[in-house]
């Protein structure tokens, strides 16, 4: 089979997959193995100075996340320079993110956001203590694997380790609209701002809403900072919703102490939905 694109490194490229704001992403073939695998490549615009910055921060938490073994966490095979840019080597998932719920119009089921929230926050207590934050939680960074039933954290671009600095000059890495309060500010941050993201990202998978909004920039920064969150959209059992509130508070002393601690609430809600039924069956 005859590829329309140049070989990257020991890879065949077989088609595009996505397209992000500095990355593409590929359905690659590994020449070595034989294996299918997505290439993510990053090539260097605009500030050449910030651009070269980020790729070596992008390859270094590459590093690192290749040695988080986990069944949620996405597996990274190989990460390098190239020319102009670099490449990550990871897992194919064959499946969709839950970014394509949301364009759907596919909210999620009670049972599919504690799915979900155990996945996610077993994959970050993991991370977690490696020394490794996320910073990106989100909807698209989240897919389901339709070949093993099983909820996978992706893309750890934006990530940071207690070993390396988050902000790269005065750039705060990461999605605005999922930030905590003090990764909006640049602040240094440890787990609990990816619980805040993941509590937004649930509550926007849930609903179809954010719980923060504005018209511009200004504007969404100004309601996350400041402004409370909309529960009128929740229509949850009541410690779900708890959950999300502890995890959505601006504080991060008075949110969820860690992942492992949210997943024990999740879990503790999930057991009294279950005697719920069952009294009801």
């Amino acid at each position: 089979m005859n590829s329309q694109f140049p070989p990257i490194g020991n890879y065949r490229l077989l088609k595009k997959i996505a397209t992000g704001s500095t990355a593409l992403v590929y359905e690659a073939i590994d020449l070595s193995s034989q294996n299918r695998v997505a290439l993510k490549v990053m090539r260097i615009r605009k500030d050449e100075k910030i651009e070269r910055d980020r790729i070596d921060h992008w390859l270094h938490e590459a590093v690192i996340v290749s040695q988080l073994d986990h069944e949620n966490i996405v597996k990274i095979y190989d990460a390098e320079k190239m020319g102009d840019g670099a490449f990550i080597a990871m897992d194919y998932i064959s499946g969709y993110s839950m970014s394509l719920r949301l364009r759907k119009r596919e909210y999620l089921t009670v049972g599919e956001c504690i799915r979900i929230s155990k996945a996610m926050l077993r994959a970050l207590s993991v991370a977690h203590e490696h020394g490794v934050i996320h910073g990106d939680i989100k909807p698209a960074n989240i897919m389901y694997d339709t070949e093993h039933d099983t909820y996978i954290l992706t893309d750890f671009g934006a990530a940071y380790s207690e070993h390396r600095a988050h902000l790269t000059g005065n750039l705060i890495i990461g999605t605005p609209a999922y930030m905590s309060p003090e990764q909006l500010k640049g602040k240094k941050l440890d787990g609990r701002s990816d619980l805040y993201s993941l509590a937004v990202t649930l509550y926007h998978l849930l609903t179809g809403y954010q719980p923060f909004s504005g018209s511009s920039l200004p504007e969404l920064k100004r309601d996350i900072l400041a402004g409370e969150p909309d529960l009128n959209h929740l229509t949850l059992p009541v410690g779900i919703i708890e959950v999300l509130i502890k995890a959505l508070q601006k504080k991060p002393y008075m949110r969820f102490a860690d992942a492992q601690q949210m997943l024990v609430s999740v879990e503790f809600c999930e057991q009294q939905l279950l005697e719920r039924m069952q009294q009801h069956g």
